[in-house]
C-alpha cells in the first residue's frame, strides 16, 4: 500500500512536497517546544477543560475506576483502556496541547461514562450487601430491597439523575455561548479580536468586486476568506504560522509564498495585521513583511481598510486609493487591489521603437 501511494505521488510529480510536509516539516514542528513548556500548556488546557464540564469528566474518571471492580465489564477493559490511552497519546505530539486537540479524547470519555453507568447499576446491590455484612447487619430491609426489581430501577434512576445533573452543569457553565449570545458575540468571547466576523464582510466585498476566476492572496492565517469569497488562493500557504516558527524551513517557506504570489499576480491581496494571525516570535524571520510592503507599493493600491478596536467593534473604510493611512489599532486588515495596467511605454528612436513595460 505504501509503495503504491509513493509511486502514485512520484508519478504525479509531488512526492518531494509530500515528503517535506509529512516527514521533514512534521519532524521540525514537533521539535519546537520543550517538554517543560508542553507541561505548562497541558496544565493550562486541562484547567480550562475541567472548568467547562467537571461533572462529566468526574463520571468518566469514575467509569475508569469501576472498570476494575465490575466483573461484567472485564471483557471491555482492554478495549476501553487502550482507546483512552491512544486517544491521550494523540493529543501529545509537539506538546502544544491546544483545546481542540482534546476532541480526540471525547469518544473514550463518553464510553467511560457508559461504563460507570453499567458498573453503578450492576454493582450497587452487591456493594450494599457487602457493606451491611461487614457492619454485621443481617436480614436488614435494605438488603432485602436490593434483591427486588424496584432496586434496579432506583439504581438506574439515581445514575440517570447524576448524569443529567452533570450535563445540566456543563450547559449552565456555557449558557452564554449556547443560548444567549449571537454568533458574532460568541466569536468575540472565544477568539477575542481575531477577524472571524470581519472575514464574512470582507469575503462579500471580494466576491462582489472580482470575477469568479480571480485569484486572491491572504497574508495571514485567515483561510476562511477564501472559503467565504469562493475565490481561489494565489498561494498554497493558506495560513502563516509556519513562516514565523523557530524551525529550519521557515525562511524557505516565506520564499515559496513570495514566489507563488508573484507568479499568480493576484487581483486582490489581503494583509492581516493581528498578532494571532502570525504568532510572530522574537527570533522570527521578517522577510515576508518587508517584501509585502514593497510589493504592495509597486503593484497594488489600498482599496479597503478594516479596523477592529479593543471594544471589538469594527470600522470598514472604503475608497482608500491614493490615501496615506495610519491604522488606529493593532488589529487591522488592508485589502489591496492590483493597480490598473496602463500598457507599455513606447520610446521612439531614430531607426526603431523600444517597448518597455510600465
Amino acid at each position: 500500500m505504501l509503495v503504491s501511494m509513493a509511486s502514485a505521488l512520484a508519478a504525479a510529480g509531488v512526492f518531494e512536497n509530500f515528503w517535506h510536509w509529512t516527514v521533514e516539516y512534521a519532524r521540525a514542528y514537533a521539535g519546537i517546544l520543550t517538554l517543560s513548556q508542553g507541561l505548562g500548556y497541558l496544565l493550562e488546557t486541562a484547567k480550562a477543560l475541567w472548568a467547562a464540564a467537571p461533572g462529566l469528566w468526574s463520571l468518566a474518571a469514575l467509569g475508569f475506576a469501576l472498570l476494575w471492580f465490575e466483573p461484567t465489564l472485564r471483557q471491555w477493559r482492554f478495549f476501553l483502556v487502550l482507546l483512552a490511552a491512544f486517544s491521550t497519546v494523540g493529543v501529545c505530539p509537539g506538546f502544544y496541547f491546544r483545546n481542540h486537540y482534546f476532541l480526540l479524547v471525547v469518544p473514550a470519555a463518553s464510553l467511560l461514562c457508559g461504563a460507570a453507568w453499567c458498573a453503578w447499576t450492576r454493582s450497587a446491590g452487591r456493594f450494599l450487601g457487602f457493606a451491611t455484612r461487614k457492619a454485621g447487619i443481617k436480614n436488614a430491609p435494605l438488603v432485602e430491597w436490593t434483591k427486588k426489581p424496584g432496586f434496579a430501577i432506583a439504581a438506574v434512576g439515581t445514575f440517570g439523575g447524576l448524569f443529567l445533573l452533570a450535563v445540566g452543569q456543563s450547559l449552565a457553565i456555557s449558557a452564554d455561548i449556547f443560548f444567549r449570545l449571537t454568533p458574532e458575540q460568541v466569536c468575540r468571547r472565544i477568539y477575542n479580536a481575531n477577524p472571524f466576523p470581519e472575514s464574512v464582510e470582507i469575503a462579500r466585498y471580494l466576491a462582489a468586486h472580482s470575477s469568479p476566476e480571480a485569484r486572491i492572496a491572504v497574508l495571514g492565517s485567515e483561510p476562511q476568506i477564501y472559503f467565504y469569497s469562493h475565490r481561489r488562493a494565489a498561494t498554497g500557504y493558506i495560513y502563516t504560522y509556519p513562516l514565523m516558527e523557530a524551525q529550519a524551513f521557515a525562511t524557505e517557506m516565506q520564499r515559496d509564498m513570495i514566489r507563488e504570489i508573484e507568479q499568480a499576480a493576484p487581483e486582490y491581496l489581503i494583509y492581516v495585521s493581528a498578532p494571532s494571525s502570525w504568532m510572530q516570535r522574537t527570533d522570527s524571520d521578517l522577510t515576508i513583511f518587508g517584501w509585502s510592503q514593497h510589493y504592495c507599493q509597486e503593484h497594488m493600491e489600498l482599496d479597503v481598510l478594516v479596523e477592529t478596536f479593543p471594544d471589538f467593534h469594527s470600522e470598514f473604510h472604503r475608497g482608500m486609493a491614493d490615501r496615506i493611512v495610519q491604522p488606529r489599532t493593532d488589529h487591522w486588515i488592508a485589502i489591496y487591489k492590483r493597480k490598473p495596467s496602463r500598457g507599455p511605454i513606447t520610446i521612439h528612436l531614430k531607426n526603431s521603437a523600444l517597448l518597455l513595460p510600465r
